[in-house]
């Protein structure tokens, strides 16, 4: 239990603080590299059935919104300990909806765009899984489709953001555009990735020549 306490407490601090990268590392499934305060999470909760996790949430962070994405983020842990990849990646999606949701109802939200990028690599990654794992059932394979579709609409509310440079949610735009390229490489649709550099190429404010991009993003949406 120490383990949760100390992962609440920097969770919490992220959020106070508005510190995306450590937000979004205190996020990452323990399919990625994980921060240190999430060291034995995985297992402090992995006794906890689903339908305990909304209640063990509750009041944790002092803002209902992001208790919310915990209980997602925790649901999602539990699955993919278990190896149940098909329920991992719906709560993976609702974490990445309620996190847009977030974008969306709240102007000064810009600062989140690490974290965005972090749950919209793990949306991909855990939606590869899971459909393998329903082609293997004999399945139809739909979980990859359903991100590009999630992940185009974090795109749009990105690119459509009309704050300030220094605040704006389009420093989102590449992260989530490098994910839905490789869905749409997964999937053999390049077509659809055609479109998406179309849309982006152009852009002026900011222009893909901007060094504040990552150039991790920047040298993936380039090749």
């Amino acid at each position: 239990m120490m383990a949760l306490f100390g992962y609440f407490n920097t969770l919490s601090t992220a959020i106070v603080k508005q510190d995306s990268l450590l937000l979004s590392s205190l996020f990452k499934k323990s399919i990625n590299k994980l921060h240190p305060a999430t060291r034995n999470v995985d297992q402090a909760i992995e006794t906890k059935s689903l339908s305990e996790i909304d209640e063990f949430c509750d009041g944790r962070l002092g803002n209902k919104q992001f208790e919310e994405m915990l209980a997602f983020h925790f649901k999602g842990i539990i699955c993919l300990q278990k190896k149940f990849y098909s329920e991992a990646y719906i709560h993976q999606a609702n974490l990445i909806q309620a996190l847009m949701r977030y974008l969306e109802d709240t102007e000064a939200s810009g600062w989140l765009m690490a974290a965005t990028n972090t749950t919209s690599l793990d949306l991909r990654v855990v939606a590869k899984l899971a459909d393998k794992e329903q082609k293997k059932k004999g399945q139809k394979e739909d979980k990859q489709s359903d991100a590009a579709r999630i992940l185009n609409s974090c795109f749009s509310i990105c690119f459509k953001d009309k704050a300030p440079l220094n605040v704006s949610k389009k420093w989102g735009i590449l992260g989530v555009s490098n994910q839905l390229f490789k869905i749409y490489f997964s999937l053999n649709n390049i077509r659809l990735g055609r479109t998406l550099v179309n849309s982006v190429r152009p852009m002026k404010n900011p222009s893909l020549e901007d060094s504040r991009f990552p150039i991790s993003q920047l040298v993936t949406f380039k090749f």
